[in-house]
C-alpha cells in the first residue's frame, strides 16, 4: 500500500524568485533549473537537476546531484546525505530555499550515514553437550522464545512506520492550513513583532483562523465573507512579552463547522538587545544547537521580522489639475456679436508630475467658439499655478455659449478638472416708440409711480438634474429681461411671471428692469447646484470571473491559486494593505513568476462606454510586499488593447488613486483591460486594484 508522505513546502528566500512558494508531497523531489523537476528554480548558478529531497524510515533526506556550485543546508555544503529539520534553510549558489514540514517540527537534525558493519563475529568456548540442544547448543525452548521476539519486535516497526507516515494526510472534509512564516526555531528579541503568515484552503470556504499562543487563544482573524473564501491568507502580529521558547499554533475553520488539524512552529525569545543612541540596531543572528554527537553547523536564516519601516523611494508620479480662478471673463460676461474674447484661467498644478514640454491645454466639448483646438502650457512645477490664456470670437448668434478645456500630457492623457468660460451673446435691443406728447392746458405733470420689482426663486440649492421655479413680481416698469442658465435677456411681463430654470452647475440669474422714467434696476438671485452621485456603471470585482485571464504563460484559472506559476488572480476584499487600511472589495492580480512577467484581464462591458464616463480605483500592494515594483495599466479600444491610463508603483507603504475620463477615441467601445506588468523582478508583486469600477455622471 502507498503511503501520502507529508506536505513539504519550499519558500524562495533570497534569488529572481523571492517569495514563491512549492508545496510538493511525494517520496522523491527534484529541484533544478530545467522543466520537469518538481521545484523549478529559474536561476544560472542553480544546474539542470541540482539536489534531491527523498523520504527515507520518515525522514526528508537531502542529496546534492552533482551539480555546479553545490548545495548548502544552514550554510554548510554538504558532503553526503542529510536529513532535513523544519526552518532549515538550503543554498543553491546564491538562490535561498526556506524548508517547511510541520509534521517532523520538533525532530531533531540528524546526518544520515552508511550503516557500519558488524563487529567480528568471536564464537564462545563450546559448552558441554547436552541432551534436548537445538542447533548451536541452544534449547529448542529458547529458539522459540527468540523467534516470537523478532515477529512482535517486526509487526510493531511496521505500525509504528504507518502511523508517522498518516500524520501528514488530510482530513476529509476539514480545512488545510500552513504556517507560512516564521520558520519554526527563530529567534526574536522581547517585543519584537513577529508577523505569523497562515494560508488556509478548503472547498467549503474558510471563515475563521486562530493564532494560539502556548495553547491560549491570542487572535482570531474572521473572513469578511459569512460563506468564507479560499484561500484565506491570514497575516497576525504578535509580540513576546518575556523571553523564552514559545509555541505558536493556528487553526482554520470552515463554512460548515470543521476545523483543521493544527499547525504549529515554535519561536525562541531572547531579552531586548541594548543599542547605541543613534546607531542601526543589529539583526538578530540565529545559531542552531546540535544534539550530541551531529556535526555542528552556524547558519544566519532569513526569519526575522524587520520592524523599522524603510523610507520609501517612489518613482511614479501622478497627473492632476484644479482650477484656481477666473483670471479673465467671468461667467455670464456678456460680448458682442464676432467680438473678441481673451479668455485666461489661472489652474494649479494638483499633482506629483512636473508639467514639462508638451504638456497642453485642450479643448474637450460645448462651443469651440473659433478657439485653438489645443494651447501650449508653460513648464509648472508640482504644487505651482500658471496662467492659460485661450483666444476666441464671440458667434453671430444670440444665446449662451460654453467651452469645456483640460489638461493633456504628451503621452495623451486627458486629465484634471475641466474648466469652463460661459459668455452671452444679447439679442438686438427692440426700440421703445416715444410718443408724441400732445400738448395740455396742465402746465406739469404728476410723477410717475414708483416701480415694483421683486425678484425670488423657490429654491436656490439643488442638485445637478434637477429644477426649481425663478418667480418675477414687477409693476409700474417699461420692460424687463432675464439672463441666465437657459435665458439670454428673455422679455419678462407683468405683473407675476414664473419660468422653470434646471442649471448643471452653480448658476446666478440677472433680472434687467427700465423704470417709466428710463432709469434700470438690476436684481440677482443665485442658484446653488451640487453634482449628481456618479452611477457605477460596471464593477470589475464583482465581474472577476466574466473576464478572460491571461499571462504569458497562456490562459488562466479563475480564481486562481496564490502559489501558481503561470500567475493568478483571486478576490481579496478584507485584507491588509500597504498603507494598513482594508476594503469590502479588491482584486490581487500577481504576473507570471519570471522577470517581466505579466497578467491580464479583458472585461467586456454590458453597454459601449460614453462620453463622460470614468474609470475610478485605487491601486497598491498587500501587507509585507517589500520587494514589489510593477506598472498597472488600464486599456480599452474594440479589442480593450489601447493604453487609456498607467503608472510604475512601487511598494512603499501608500496606495495611488485613479481616476480619469476615458478619452472621446474610447467612446462607443465595449471591452476595458486590466492589466499589470512585473517591473523587473515579479517577487512579491502582490498587485492590488481596490473597487475598480467605471462611473457614469
Amino acid at each position: 500500500m502507498t503511503m501520502q508522505q507529508p506536505t513539504i513546502t519550499l519558500t524562495v528566500q533570497q534569488g529572481p524568485q523571492r517569495g514563491q512558494r512549492f508545496s510538493v508531497a511525494k517520496d522523491s523531489i527534484i529541484i533544478g533549473r530545467v522543466a520537469g523537476s518538481d521545484v523549478v528554480v529559474s536561476d544560472p548558478e542553480v544546474s539542470r537537476r541540482h539536489a534531491s529531497i527523498t523520504w527515507e524510515r520518515g525522514q526528508p533526506i537531502i542529496r546534492d546531484l552533482g551539480s555546479t556550485n553545490g548545495t548548502f543546508v544552514n550554510g554548510v555544503r554538504l558532503t553526503g546525505p542529510q536529513a532535513l529539520r523544519d526552518g532549515d534553510t538550503i543554498g543553491l549558489g546564491k538562490v535561498q530555499l526556506g524548508f517547511q514540514c510541520p509534521a517532523i517540527a520538533g525532530a531533531r537534525p540528524t546526518v544520515a550515514r552508511p550503516v557500519p558493519p558488524p563487529p567480528a563475529y568471536a564464537p564462545p568456548p563450546p559448552p558441554p553437550v547436552e541432551a534436548g540442544k537445538g542447533p548451536g547448543g541452544l534449547s529448542w525452548l529458547a529458539l522459540g522464545l527468540f523467534g516470537l521476539a523478532v515477529v512482535v519486535l517486526l509487526v510493531v516497526a511496521a505500525v509504528g512506520a504507518y502511523l508517522y507516515t498518516q500524520r501528514g494526510k488530510k482530513v476529509a472534509g476539514v480545512p488545510t492550513v500552513v504556517i507560512n512564516s516564521p520558520p519554526s526555531g527563530s529567534q526574536v528579541q522581547v517585543g519584537q513583532e513577529v508577523i505569523v503568515q497562515v494560508t488556509a484552503t478548503d472547498s467549503k470556504g474558510v471563515t475563521q483562523v486562530e493564532l494560539l499562543v502556548n495553547g491560549v487563544l491570542y487572535h482570531s482573524d474572521v473572513s469578511p465573507n459569512p460563506q468564507g473564501q479560499s484561500p484565506f491568507i491570514s497575516r497576525q502580529s504578535w509580540r513576546a512579552p518575556a523571553p523564552g521558547t514559545y509555541t505558536l499554533m493556528v487553526k482554520a475553520y470552515n463554512a460548515a463547522g470543521g476545523v483543521s488539524q493544527p499547525a504549529a512552529i515554535t519561536v525562541n525569545v531572547i531579552g531586548a538587545a541594548t543599542s547605541v543612541p543613534g546607531q542601526p540596531t543589529a539583526t538578530p543572528t540565529v545559531t542552531s544547537t546540535p544534539a550530541p554527537g551531529t556535526p555542528t553547523a552556524t547558519w544566519t536564516p532569513v526569519v526575522v521580522v524587520v520592524t523599522g519601516t524603510p523610507t520609501p523611494t517612489p518613482t511614479g508620479c501622478t497627473l492632476d489639475a484644479a482650477f484656481v480662478a477666473d483670471v479673465t471673463v467671468p461667467d455670464g460676461t456678456v460680448f458682442a456679436p464676432g467680438a473678441r474674447i481673451d479668455k485666461i484661467w489661472r489652474i494649479r498644478n494638483s499633482g506629483s508630475c512636473p508639467w514639462e514640454s508638451g504638456y497642453t491645454w485642450v479643448f474637450v466639448s460645448g462651443d469651440q467658439m473659433s478657439a485653438p483646438a489645443s494651447q501650449a502650457v508653460p513648464a509648472t512645477a508640482a504644487g505651482a499655478t500658471v496662467d492659460i490664456g485661450v483666444t476666441m470670437y464671440a458667434p453671430d448668434t444670440p444665446g449662451t455659449y460654453t467651452s469645456y478645456w483640460r489638461m493633456k500630457s504628451p503621452g495623451g492623457q486627458v486629465f484634471g478638472q475641466t474648466c469652463s468660460v460661459q459668455i452671452v451673446v444679447p439679442a438686438p435691443a427692440t426700440a421703445t416708440p416715444t410718443a408724441t406728447p400732445i400738448p395740455t392746458a396742465t402746465p406739469t405733470q404728476p410723477p410717475p409711480p414708483a416701480a415694483v420689482i421683486e425678484f425670488t426663486v423657490d429654491d436656490d440649492s439643488i442638485t445637478a438634474g434637477d429644477c426649481t421655479t425663478l418667480r418675477v413680481h414687477i409693476e409700474n416698469v417699461q420692460a424687463a429681461h432675464l439672463s441666465g442658465a437657459e435665458y439670454s435677456n428673455s422679455g419678462v411681463t407683468g405683473p407675476n411671471w414664473s419660468g422653470s430654470t434646471c442649471p448643471a452647475s452653480t448658476t446666478t440669474y440677472t433680472l434687467h428692469v427700465i423704470k417709466l422714467d428710463s432709469s434700470t434696476e438690476d436684481k440677482t438671485v443665485t442658484v446653488n447646484v451640487t453634482p449628481a452621485a456618479p452611477t457605477v456603471l460596471y464593477d470589475f470585482v464583482d465581474h472577476i470571473c466574466d473576464a478572460t485571464w491571461t499571462s504569458g504563460a497562456g490562459s488562466l484559472t479563475c480564481p486562481g491559486g496564490t502559489g501558481d506559476n503561470e500567475g493568478f488572480v483571486v478576490a481579496v476584499g478584507g485584507m491588509e494593505l500597504e498603507d494598513g487600511s482594508t476594503w469590502p472589495k479588491a482584486l490581487e492580480t500577481h504576473p507570471q513568476w519570471i522577470d517581466d512577467g505579466w497578467i491580464q484581464g479583458k472585461y467586456h462591458l454590458p453597454s459601449p462606454i460614453q462620453a463622460g464616463d470614468r474609470f475610478v480605483a485605487k491601486v497598491g500592494f498587500l501587507k509585507d510586499a517589500a520587494a514589489g515594483n510593477v506598472k498597472f495599466m488600464v486599456t480599452a479600444g474594440t479589442n480593450g488593447g489601447d493604453a487609456a491610463w498607467s503608472q510604475v508603483k512601487p511598494y512603499n507603504n501608500s496606495l495611488v488613486d485613479v481616476s480619469f475620463e476615458f478619452d472621446p477615441v474610447f467612446v462607443g467601445s465595449s471591452y476595458v483591460s486590466l492589466r499589470v506588468l512585473a517591473n523587473g523582478s515579479s517577487g512579491q508583486d502582490w498587485a492590488v486594484w481596490v473597487e475598480p469600477r467605471i462611473e457614469r455622471p
